[in-house]
């Protein structure tokens, strides 16, 4: 499946100049010489329905509790035997629903639709009732990890180094069938933010990029490079276009530097994004339409926080910002559903947030060993937690009811 690629002429050109050319002018020159098929070509009959599609956390909840994958401890030699956890908010007891036959160290994150929960250990997908029914196992050709999902189907996205791009496959939740998706060259980023459509990110360069291996060559194209945020059909393969900007060198600011952006997630309408300039003192948050207009920061940052390029997610879109005190143990939370500003939140690690309920851990360190034991973990009122409480129920630890 992995090609080498071959290093084209105008590739070997670009090269041989070695000196990038400046920001806005790379951008516009590769911009009009790499445009992509999908772009021009009109949108042909979809092969499977798309509804809601969702990535993250929103995989493994029901709303009333949350399913995950673990293994025994302490671990001996060949005996991990993976098992699927449910963790049910309302009671904070754990409940081992069903445990696999044979042991292996590769096995994935749950995936929860209609009832069911699929997950693959090495190339087996299993699926398995979450009351407790008897599963089924189908064998794979490859290494399969589910990344994103909606009512219809389960999408598997992985990087392809060699050519430095994603591939990306469906399996339809009624048939289990698999399908490959037709994705543009050079993808580096497919998220799915709640919507019918994935938002995407590509590399368009004058010639594909070599392989990052060849350190000196890739660092010499990548320079040039666009890059170019999309929205991606995956029924389809049409892409419509949001925005573009140097992958190397960001986007002008107003102040006249650059700013590099990464994408956090969408909310209400809006694409949001974490930036930072390249000398690497000053950050913040912005978003914009969904096509690429109306750009405006998130809030007032406290002059004593820093922004952090990540967020949790409710229902599969981004919910909640957090920032942190530049020189102490300071946390804050930006609520994008109300708007709310939190000054004060726990600093306890987080496990999950959504659907009304927090589980964060308490634990100690040992200052001679420099190890820290988690003493427990708990489930509270996300409403308590982000104003500044650590009360909540103890987890009940797991109790086995699968053999």
């Amino acid at each position: 499946m992995k090609k080498a690629l071959l290093l084209l002429p105008a590739l070997a050109l670009s090269l041989a100049a070695c000196t990038p050319a400046s920001p806005d002018s790379a951008a516009e020159s590769t911009a009009e010489s790499a445009a992509a098929p999908q772009d021009s070509a009109t949108a042909e009959t979809a092969a499977f329905p798309v509804g809601r599609l969702v990535e993250g956390d929103a995989l493994q909840r029901t709303g009333d509790a949350y399913y995950m994958t673990d293994y025994d401890r302490p671990v001996e030699v060949d005996t991990v035997r993976p098992y699927l956890l449910k963790l049910d908010f309302a009671t904070a007891t754990e409940e081992v629903i069903w445990r696999a036959e044979e042991a292996s160290w590769q096995f994935s994150a749950p995936v929860v639709r209609d009832g069911q929960a699929y997950l693959t250990i090495d190339s087996t997908l299993y699926r398995v009732p979450l009351d407790g029914g008897e599963a089924t196992a189908t064998p794979l050709t490859g290494e399969v990890y589910f990344s994103a999902a909606d009512e219809y189907g389960i999408y598997s996205f992985g990087y392809e180094t060699v050519s430095n791009t994603i591939r990306g496959s469906r399996m339809d939740l009624e048939s289990g069938q698999f399908t490959d998706l037709t994705l543009p060259s050079q993808t580096q980023e497919v998220r799915a933010v709640g919507e019918s459509r994935f938002l995407l990110t590509r590399l368009i360069t004058e010639a594909p990029l070599p392989n990052p291996n060849e350190s000196e060559m890739y660092q010499a194209a990548i320079q040039n490079a666009i890059r170019e945020y999309d929205w991606y059909d995956p029924a389809t393969g049409a892409l419509e276009k949001i925005f573009d900007e140097s992958y190397y060198y960001g986007t002008e600011a107003e102040n006249g530097g650059r700013r590099i952006r990464s994408f956090i997630g969408a909310n209400g309408q809006r694409l949001y994004f974490y930036w930072d300039v390249m000398d690497g003192e000053n950050s913040g948050v912005e978003s914009c339409r969904f096509d690429g207009t109306d750009w405006q920061p998130v809030l007032d940052i406290p002059e004593n926080m820093t922004t952090s390029n990540w967020g949790y997610f409710d229902d599969g879109q981004l919910r909640w910002l957090f920032f942190a005190e530049k020189t102490g143990p300071q946390r804050g939370v930006y609520d994008l559903d109300t708007g709310t500003y939190y000054p004060n939140v726990p600093n306890n690690t987080i496990e999950l947030l959504g659907d009304g309920y927090v589980v964060f851990e308490t634990g100690h360190s040992d200052d001679a060993q420099g190890i820290y034991t988690i003493d427990g973990r708990w489930v509270a009122p996300v409403e308590d937690f982000l104003n500044g409480s650590t009360e909540g129920i103890l987890v009940t630890r797991r109790t086995d009811t699968a053999s």
